[in-house]
């Protein structure tokens, strides 16, 4: 028996990268670093190292692997390749990635769970096979099973068709995949389903989803580390939603962003909590590490957080992510639907923020009959009230107040009536809401808009809007995101949660027009049962 070690490196990221000179290896490469070549067991540990999309090719290549995860495809053929021609029956598999190099983990596993780990050792291979045609032709298979294909899934249809038969380890629950660790998993590849209207002319032959989101049976155990306070809509993180009795499972949820917990900066106190977890889960599973020199790792509940809203980013969406009520109370499992924990320095975080913050995810769960104001102010996207709304209560929203859409009035109920110059762009903004309407009409293109639209179908411009932040990458036939829930407030309106969330309010308005918005509203919320 060996030990098979995998790492596959986040979007353009490298184990030699530098931010201004100073090395800013990933967690990923970290641990990489650290797998020793033999255990105090005496068993050979066997490591591969996959550096992130985007880091390779021209710069196009590179541009694009990175935006939209072009070629990702190659990496998991590559991690598969590495698999087969190394893999001896007995052998432990040990899994580890960041952001897209999470994704690329995960689709391995579940290539292997759909079609089966071929034989790829020299002395298995035929001459007159060649490995990497075989694992093409198998990534084929997977990807059209992962489409419904049964048909083109099938090892039997697969073996038939070649000249020359490819040999296949026996059973894939007896594959060993002992641990699986992953950072952030990001699983939104290929043209955002935002840009609808690109995906339509161009197709999507870039787009890369799992199959589902359940883990497969052939993993023994799996560890999630989940950025707290990452925005980027392109960045929503897949978590697994589903798995069998007897497999051990956490996905805890760490403070900062996504390049935070993946331990992408110089500044690595943040990441260095989620690599110091990482580490001790994997040794508690059989995976032995070289020493760490003293102070070489510095755990901080309370470092920096970055900015990760930078540079064209910040002309994508942004979408709160979809977390557990923060408390005291729930530093063990902190919600049974994505069965997800905070971990300990989350809770430390929450009760005593650092200087420069003056809270740190502020909570207010209103019991019955209790009340709370909060505002919206009309430049913010998406103002954080702190308020979370539980599943199965009843909550009266009462606002007071105007504000403006550039030169036109409003109040919770929309832009006033009456001739405004301004609503010119209200006007215009009809023919792209209806070309976005017939885009949506279109299997797997639920989520897609057409900018300068409305954020919200059917709310009149300027309404105040209510989010409930509790949508999560389902277990669907096209595998979207689920969308939070969102409710037209008006200046009174009485809501009950369909899943418990934080609350987010804004005005209507196209997502690329908030500069020009002023003015503040008041809000009262009532929990009434």
């Amino acid at each position: 028996m060996r030990r098979l070690i995998i790492c596959c490196d986040g979007t353009w990221n490298t184990a030699d990268q530098h931010t201004g000179g100073v090395p800013t290896p990933t967690n990923v490469a970290k641990l990489h670093s650290l797998v020793a070549r033999t255990g105090h067991d005496g068993i050979e540990q066997i490591d591969y190292y996959r550096r992130g999309v985007g880091t390779s090719g021209g710069l196009l290549r590179r541009m694009l692997g990175g935006a939209i995860g072009l070629r990702l495809e190659d990496d998991i053929m590559s991690a598969y390749k590495f698999l087969a021609e190394t893999y001896e029956p007995g052998d432990q598999i040990y899994l580890f990635g960041f952001s897209r190099g999470a994704y690329t983990v995960r689709s391995l596993a579940g290539m292997v769970s759909k079609v089966g780990l071929a034989d790829l050792r020299p002395a298995h291979l035929s001459p007159y096979e060649n490995s990497w045609e075989v694992v093409k032709r198998l990534m084929r298979t997977y990807q059209a099973r992962k489409a419904g294909d049964e048909k083109a899934g099938l090892q039997k249809q697969f073996l038939e068709e070649r000249p020359v038969s490819v040999q296949f380890h026996n059973e894939t629950a007896d594959i060993g995949f002992r641990f699986i660790g992953v950072w952030d998993t990001v699983g939104a590849l290929g043209i955002p389903d935002d840009k609808g209207l690109l995906r339509l002319l161009l197709g999507d032959v870039l787009k890369h989803e799992f199959g589902d989101t359940t883990l497969g049976r052939n993993v023994k155990c799996a560890r999630h580390a989940l950025a707290m306070d990452e925005r980027r809509k392109d960045f929503t993180p897949t978590l697994w939603t589903d798995w069998a009795r007897g497999q051990d499972v956490e996905q805890r949820w760490f403070p900062g962003v996504h390049g935070d917990v993946g331990g992408s900066y110089a500044d690595s106190g943040l990441g260095d909590l989620t690599l110091e977890w990482m580490l001790k889960e994997a040794q508690a599973n059989g995976l032995a590490l070289r020493e760490i020199s003293p102070g070489r790792m510095n755990p901080d509940a309370f470092a920096r957080r970055h900015n990760s809203y930078l540079g064209w980013f910040r002309l994508r969406p942004t979408r709160p992510r979809a977390v557990p009520e923060v408390s005291e109370a729930a530093a063990d499992v902190a919600d049974w639907t994505s069965r997800t924990r905070f971990d300990a320095s989350v809770i430390a975080r929450h009760v005593t923020p650092p200087p420069g913050e003056k809270s740190y995810w502020p909570t207010h769960v209103l019991g019955v009959a209790q009340s709370t104001e909060t505002i919206a102010a009309a430049r913010k996207r998406w103002n954080a009230t702190g308020i979370y709304m539980e599943r199965g209560g009843r909550y009266r929203i009462k606002t007071k107040g105007q504000w403006q859409d550039a030169s036109i009035p409003a109040t919770a109920d929309g832009a006033n009536p009456g001739i405004y110059l301004g609503k010119i762009g209200y006007a215009l903004a009809a023919v792209p809401e209806l070309l976005r309407k017939a885009i949506r009409m279109r299997k797997g293109f639920a989520c897609a808009d057409v900018p300068f639209s409305r954020r919200i179908d059917g709310a009149p411009w300027f309404a105040l809007i209510g989010a409930i932040a509790n949508g999560q990458v389902t277990q669907t036939s096209e595998d979207e995101v689920s969308d939070h829930e969102y409710h037209c407030l008006g200046q009174e309106a009485e809501i009950a949660p369909s899943q418990s969330g934080y609350l987010y309010l804004f005005a209507n308005d196209a997502w690329q027009m908030y500069g020009n918005n002023a003015g503040v509203l008041r809000v009262e919320v009532t929990r009434l049962s």
